[in-house]
């Protein structure tokens, strides 16, 4: 879909996996106006009442794309705690929006974020999706195990 098999291969070609390889999926990802589009557009067909939430770049090139982003938290979650000028409402249903999912760690990080402030994190959708486990609350639009062993 939208070319990621090739982005895939060429990028499998240059760094053979590794944080390197991912880093770079997510940089094409992100820059890629089309691959977030179709996101987005997977949001409204699936979770047309949800709200979105997403972190980063990502969520930075999203709003300069003029894509609806409801709630923007920093970058960098793996690392480091959330920071939001704005948090949302309670009692609210979100799917955060990111451009890859690996072992969860970010996804976990903002679900367990939006529960203290009283909502309710349903689903991921990702553009690239590394992790060797499907999991049923991730919703991609390239899973690299669907592929490659």
């Amino acid at each position: 879909m939208l070319g990621f098999r090739d982005v895939v291969e060429k990028n499998l070609r240059i760094y053979s996996g590794g944080e390197l390889f991912f880093d770079k999926m997510d940089e094409d990802i992100k820059s890629n106006r089309r691959i977030l589009q179709a996101l987005f557009d997977l949001k409204e067909k699936i979770f047309p009442n949800h709200s979105v939430i997403m972190s980063g770049e990502v969520a930075e090139r999203a709003k300069e794309f003029g894509f609806g982003v409801d709630v923007m938290v920093n970058g960098g979650l793996r690392k480091n705690e959330i920071c939001c000028n704005s948090p949302p409402q309670s009692n609210g249903k979100f799917v955060f929006i990111d451009d890859s999912f690996f072992q969860g760690r970010t996804c976990e990080k903002v679900k367990q974020w939006l529960a203290h402030t009283g909502n309710l994190l349903e689903y991921c959708l990702v553009g690239y999706d590394g992790c060797r486990e499907k999991l049923p609350y991730v919703i991609s639009l390239y899973r690299y195990y669907d592929y490659y062993d």
